[in-house]
């Protein structure tokens, strides 16, 4: 998928779970976005002021007692 400037829409994955992050990676770019991978938050963040993603998907857990 293009964006305006014609590039690839980039999305940032985020998981620290390899497994969802591959499986969201393939389905993205077989439908033609560029990915990018992060497994904590630390690296998420690092990554997304880096590179400025059109989009970041993440897996966010909230623990209540």
């Amino acid at each position: 998928m293009m964006n305006d400037g014609e590039r690839p829409l980039r999305v940032l994955v985020v998981d620290d779970e390899p497994r969802y992050v591959r499986l969201l990676r393939l389905n993205l770019e077989r439908h033609g976005f560029e990915t990018l991978e992060a497994f904590t938050g630390i690296q998420a963040v690092e990554i997304a002021q880096r590179e400025r993603p059109d989009l970041v998907l993440l897996d966010i857990e909230t623990w209540t007692r």
